[in-house]
């Protein structure tokens, strides 16, 4: 029979060269009902000038944006990367002068604010310098204003963040601890007052079109987890024994006598070391690539297994909190393995340049480090964030 659901819209403001992650957003708006709008009796709505934007006139043309997106939204989702946008009459862009709206409304009224910066390489043919600095002059301003916001290098790892976010927000406003979240409003313009937004429809819900349950899905997830630290294991395991080839190969180095042979063997030994390089080069973007595919997709099935959980009963909660603790420990062991892993690339990007195969595999092992470590950040911070949204979903 017919149930009242609560539709949260979210408002998506950017400028044109986030079209994955605006397609994204819509994406996983649509997965989240899928799944949880007949259990949290919560719905949300997307709301993006190309689909709830139709030709007009008005003053310009962010104006007319303006009239028919109006203030009625929960939630403000704004994302940028390379572009800051056309200024307007009243900003110095349209997203710049979307945010300003939200950011006033948050302060007469409960809308949550959400906003992602894009860290990627960059198109030399796309680059604009002015654009790029009007994007972190804003970025610089956001800690200004008391606005916590996200960064994220891919599409993938935007839709695992934005999930989570998401799944957090849907519940904190079912327990009812939605709040306004900057008070007062330091040199803000005057408040653009509005009624609440949140609105109930009668609406027939038709139940997740997915057959899995929740220990279907927890069950995937800790299986993932389980592969993802063997695949780690295998990374410590390869930088161990490239560490104890290092050393036999420099102590054969170092006991050379000969010094009419000394070149001539230390180069064969040189490059002994150089083929032990490629290879566990080789090995470490193999492991990673797994463990990188599976930490994420673990991360992903803990929060959609806790949210299928959260009309169960309470014994089933504690399984949620025991997964927010083991994503605790996981950040824990990732920021020991960064550490173990930030030495060993120290060490390798010190060897001297001998020889020419010396350094192209000492360089590319250097790159294959920096990523990992780079990756393992955005690993631990999605935990971070995962562990924050299983916390909130068992009442912790």
């Amino acid at each position: 029979m017919p149930m009242s659901i609560t539709e949260l819209r979210v408002f998506v403001a950017s400028p044109s060269d986030v079209r994955d992650e605006r397609s994204a957003v819509v994406a996983v708006i649509t997965e989240i009902n899928k799944t949880w709008s007949a259990k949290l009796g919560i719905r949300l709505e997307p709301l993006l000038w190309e689909t709830d934007v139709v030709p007009g006139v008005g003053k310009d043309p962010q104006a007319v944006i303006n009239e028919q997106i109006g203030d009625e939204y929960d939630i403000f989702l704004g994302i940028l990367w390379s572009k800051f946008g056309t200024p307007t009459p009243r900003a110095a862009s349209g997203t710049q002068e979307e945010f300003d709206r939200a950011y006033s409304l948050a302060h007469s009224r409960r809308i949550k604010l959400l906003v992602y910066i894009k860290d990627a390489p960059i198109s030399p043919a796309s680059i604009d310098i002015d654009q790029l600095r009007k994007v972190r002059e804003f970025q610089n301003k956001l800690g200004e204003k008391g606005v916590l916001w996200w960064q994220f290098s891919n599409t993938a790892e935007f839709e695992s963040l934005l999930r989570m976010h998401l799944s957090k927000l849907s519940h904190e406003y079912k327990d009812g601890a939605w709040k306004v979240p900057i008070q007062p409003a330091p040199h803000a313009e005057t408040p653009l007052v509005s009624t609440a937004t949140s609105t109930v429809a009668e609406l027939v819900v038709d139940p997740p079109t997915s057959d899995d349950g929740w220990l279907d899905v927890l069950e995937r997830a800790e299986e993932d987890i389980a592969i993802a630290n063997s695949a780690m294991t295998s990374i410590s395991e390869t930088l161990s024994s490239l560490n104890n080839k290092m050393d036999s190969h420099t102590e054969k180095v170092k006991s050379l006598n000969n010094p009419s042979k000394s070149a001539r063997v230390a180069k064969q030994i040189i490059n002994l070391v150089a083929a032990d390089m490629e290879i566990a080069a080789t090995d470490l973007e193999k492991y990673f690539a797994v463990m990188r595919e599976k930490f994420r997709s673990a991360l992903d099935g803990y929060v959609k297994s806790a949210s299928l959980a959260s009309d169960l009963r309470d014994d089933n909660l504690d399984e949620v909190r025991d997964a927010a603790n083991t994503l605790e420990s996981l950040r824990e062991s990732i920021d020991g393995a960064k550490s173990g892993i930030a030495s060993f690339r120290d060490t390798v990007s010190v060897i001297p340049r001998y020889t020419s195969r010396l350094n192209n595999a000492k360089d590319r092992l250097v790159s294959v480090t920096d990523i990992l470590i780079s990756d393992l950040s955005t690993i631990e911070n999605l935990a971070k964030e995962a562990s924050k949204a299983l916390f909130g979903i068992s009442g912790r």
